[in-house]
């Protein structure tokens, strides 16, 4: 059967370029959170029209040189929401 796909990229330009990636990372699961309590809410009036706003997926690319402790961090605090 045909399938068509809706996919929404979400770039994240700058991200590494500061030295408390804590902060930047946490933006990025704050989003996340963010867009799965709205689609909570809008779950139960059935608005969705087949479309939400979540993220289902992170490519997260890592230079295989050069694995950092925030890495790791983002990992563990984002794995359970995508």
């Amino acid at each position: 059967p045909h399938v068509t796909l809706k996919v929404t990229l979400i770039d994240t330009p700058g991200y590494g370029d500061c030295t408390d990636l804590t902060a930047t990372f946490q933006k990025i699961v704050e989003s996340v959170d963010r867009r799965f309590r709205h689609h909570r809410s809008v779950l139960p009036t059935h608005e969705l029209h087949g479309m939400d706003k979540l993220v289902h997926c992170v490519f997260y690319f890592i230079a295989p040189h050069r694995l950092k402790l925030v890495d790791i961090a983002f990992m563990k605090e984002s794995h359970t929401k995508v």
